[in-house]
């Protein structure tokens, strides 16, 4: 339709600016919507869920949720827990409960198109654990295994001992095994709700015939209460009884070492081997020494008294006990010693002497007063000096009527230097002729 048109001015620039239309015949001019905004559509949520078990422990337990959202709630009678109105996002759930831990700490997850559910927890007793230990005679390297409310395995000791620690209250049972062995009991059952100790066993070697290894650790008063350890073929511990003597049983063929031990005391020899060849093996004996520390020590017949006196610190009081000994090398005193003999005899007895052989006499030098024999202000002799009395660095030396010392007891080393030298002493306590410290 052609003619022409009259448009206001406040209505032209709108037309312009709004709508950038060029009016021509058929142009429409639309104009927003002065009606409500059509409303945004909620976002979608979801839900957490899980079970703290066992129920008995999982009840009341608190559970925290963190990551986009924040919650605390707590199980019901049965140990469920359950989140709801979660947006997307990841989670984590930790479990909590007084006097308990959990299994695992805490579990995360992510929550993106739907509920997440089985979200679990295992819910431990954290009260007092107890232990459970016993014995297994003769069963030394036997596997020891636990089942009931706990279990697990362990390996008897090299004297049969056991133990398992860290139990909760429960019941359990306890089952030895080692290849050819059988055991008595096969198995014990036993409740826990405190330590439970003495849970013992016996073993016995079913593979054939056994065969045993025994000694004795002398003196008497030396090897009592010395522990013995087998090793070999079978590993086993024991102690020797009040008269030292000791045996390890139920031993197949093979071959074993034998090793004494005992807190302050040396052994010879320090151990030894044995060999099982179808026969019991006896005589695997030792003799005890006690290790000097100062103040003295006391010989037995058997022992070795160079050695001893060797091995002493200096002013150290020797007492030898009754009985013969034979010197097989010098018997080489240090500066300040005594020897002296065991001065109370065991009844019936009222003498009883202490008698060392394989010695040579003190020689002329050594003159008796009357009580002791006196070796005064003997001097040092260097290579190829010597005289012939007694050779001697000692400055003083009281020797008992009837003593007698290797010759060479009592000399310095061919060539030692004599500047400053201070001469040694020692002193024998008094003894009947012929005998050696009484």
């Amino acid at each position: 339709m052609r003619g022409t048109w009259t448009i206001s001015r406040s209505i032209a620039v709108l037309a312009i600016l709004s709508f950038s239309c060029v009016f021509q015949t058929g142009c429409s001019v639309l104009f927003p919507s002065t009606g409500p905004t059509p409303s945004k559509l909620p976002a979608p949520t979801f839900s957490i869920s899980g079970k703290i078990g066992p129920s008995a422990n999982g009840i009341g337990a608190k559970v925290y949720l963190s990551g986009p959202e924040t919650a605390t709630t707590t199980t019901d009678s049965k140990g469920n827990y359950l989140f709801e109105g979660l947006t997307a996002g990841t989670y984590t759930v930790t479990p909590a409960k007084s006097q308990y831990k959990f299994n695992p700490p805490s579990l995360s997850t992510t929550v993106n198109a739907a509920a997440v559910a089985g979200l679990n927890f295992i819910a431990e007793d954290d009260g007092p654990t107890y232990s459970l230990s016993g014995r297994i005679a003769g069963g030394p390297g036997a596997t020891v295994t636990l089942s009931g409310e706990a279990h697990g395995t362990t390996v008897a000791d090299a004297a049969g001992n056991y133990s398992f620690e860290g139990l909760e209250k429960g019941n359990y049972t306890v089952t030895p095994s080692k290849n050819l062995f059988t055991f008595s009991p096969a198995s014990r059952n036993e409740t826990v709700n405190a330590n439970v100790s003495a849970v013992n066993f016996t073993a016995q070697f079913s593979g054939g015939t056994t065969y045993s290894i025994s000694g004795v650790i002398s003196p008497k008063a030396y090897g009592s209460g010395v522990t013995v350890s087998l090793s070999g073929a079978a590993s086993a511990m024991t102690t020797t009884d009040s008269s030292g003597q000791y045996s390890f049983s139920n031993l197949s063929n093979g071959t074993y070492t034998i090793v004494p031990s005992k807190t302050d005391f040396t052994f010879s020899p320090a151990g030894q081997s044995a060999i099982v060849t179808s026969a019991n093996v006896a005589g695997v004996n030792f003799t005890a020494t006690q290790i000097v520390t100062g103040g003295g020590a006391t010989i037995y017949p058997g022992q070795d008294i160079p050695s001893i006196v060797s091995a002493s610190p200096a002013g150290t009081t020797f007492v030898i006990t009754p009985g013969k000994y034979r010197l097989t090398r010098a018997i080489l005193p240090k500066d300040g010693d005594s020897f002296m003999g065991q001065t109370v005899c065991a009844p019936p007895a009222t003498a009883c002497p202490a008698i060392i052989s394989g010695s040579v006499e003190i020689g002329p030098q050594a003159v008796f007063d009357g009580t002791n024999y006196r070796v005064v202000n003997q001097t040092q002799h260097g290579p190829g000096g010597g005289h012939g009395g007694l050779r001697s660095g000692l400055g003083s030396v009281h020797l008992s009527r009837g003593s007698v010392l290797r010759r060479r007891a009592l000399s310095a080393s061919a060539g030692e230097d004599q500047a400053g030298h201070r001469p040694e002493t020692m002193v024998v306590r008094l003894c009947e002729p012929r005998h050696l410290f009484p």
